[in-house]
């Protein structure tokens, strides 16, 4: 499967100080337990050395978050899942509550679970009552429609 450029990017860099050891405990502790996996990259050491680029700074949440979509989009429905309601359960900004709600909608129609598909657009439009997907995602023939059928309602006559 094809993966954003900044996704790939985020990942390299975040994951780029840990060993493989570290990588193999952090999927193994999230599959556990999620909610402490996302400290276990915290424990790889900082990649910053004099006259190279610090590592962005990533909160626990935002680390979940970004494996949850990086998951989606290799196509382990069932692994991001797990990482995006964990990233919910954490401290999370309106945006990327915004974007966990959407991924896990798609994950959701497209395994035929229609009413938790659209359980998961309305809590995305309760937080943020202008979202939209982008025209690709509206375009999408499984959760297009879906979407579809609910913005009219929460835009409030717009």
């Amino acid at each position: 499967m094809q993966y954003g450029r900044g996704v790939v990017a985020i990942l390299v860099v975040m994951l780029a100080s840990c060993t493989a050891q570290q990588l193999r405990d952090f999927q193994t502790a999230f599959q556990s337990e999620p909610a402490p996996a996302a400290e276990k990259l915290e424990q790889c050491p900082s990649p910053a050395q004099p006259g190279t680029i610090a590592a962005p700074s990533l909160t626990p949440a935002q680390r979940t978050l970004t494996m949850g979509v990086w998951m989606y989009e290799d196509g382990d429905y069932g692994g991001s899942e797990n990482y995006l309601k964990s990233a919910l359960s954490q401290d999370t900004t309106e945006a990327e509550r915004v974007r966990a709600h959407k991924y896990l909608a798609f994950i959701l129609c497209a395994e035929r679970r229609e009413q938790e598909c659209r359980r998961e657009f309305r809590e995305a439009l309760a937080i943020d009552p202008n979202f939209q997907l982008t025209p690709a995602e509206q375009g999408h023939p499984t959760w297009g429609p879906v979407f579809r059928s609910l913005k009219p309602a929460s835009a409030g006559g717009r």
